[in-house]
């Protein structure tokens, strides 16, 4: 079982786990509002093998065998070398077949990882719903930018950003796992124009 994605949702969240397994295969399974029910599953060996695996689950967990599907969400955790089409495609297959229950594919490369590990080890108080943030995004990946121009200025290319990197594993992570909770404050804009030009400002200096 991947522990990096574990440790990051166990560490952010205050989400029950409860450890199940068959004779040959692990898989945490949450309860979430509504009726709604998660598991969070490792890809064995491909995502076809995985998704045969899971269909098996569906039909002979004790909880999951009198559910309908709609109400069964599965997150397969993938780790790739590196995000490609022929990639994409296997999970866009995986994800809009929707027999036995719904299904999620949470892909990532490791410097996604330990880039998103790395941020939260720095905010200890943030959990992952607070972080979706476009305050914080936006500042972090500026933040991390601009550290590493000091420190390798004349190494440094576009797509080897922490920042970047961190950002785009958390929103995936708020995408693909409903459970996690988002968490937004309350603000009142006094003058939207310029809240707005302010932030477009930002994102395009990152850019």
């Amino acid at each position: 079982m991947n522990k990096d994605i574990i440790e990051i949702l166990e560490k952010s969240e205050e989400i029950k786990f409860e450890v199940k397994s068959t004779e040959d295969y692990k898989y945490y399974f949450i309860k979430g509002l509504y009726g709604k029910v998660f598991l969070l599953c490792e890809e064995r060996k491909n995502l076809e093998d995985t998704l045969k695996i899971v269909e098996k689950l569906c039909i002979s967990d004790e909880v999951l065998k009198d559910m309908w599907p709609q109400f069964i969400y599965v997150i397969i955790m993938k780790q790739v070398n590196q995000v490609n089409n022929q990639t994409l495609k296997e999970i866009i297959s995986v994800e809009e077949n929707e027999y036995f229950c719904k299904k999620y594919v949470l892909y990532y490369e490791k410097k996604e990882i330990d880039a998103l590990k790395e941020w939260m080890n720095k905010e200890n108080e943030y959990k992952l719903g607070n972080m979706i943030n476009l305050d914080e995004c936006v500042r972090y990946m500026n933040e991390e930018e601009k550290k590493e121009v000091e420190e390798e200025e004349d190494k440094k290319e576009e797509g080897d950003k922490k920042g970047k990197y961190a950002v785009k594993m958390l929103l995936r992570l708020l995408i693909k796992c409903p459970f996690v909770q988002y968490r937004f404050d309350k603000k009142v804009f006094e003058d939207f124009d310029a809240e707005l030009d302010s932030k477009l400002k930002g994102i395009r200096n990152y850019k």
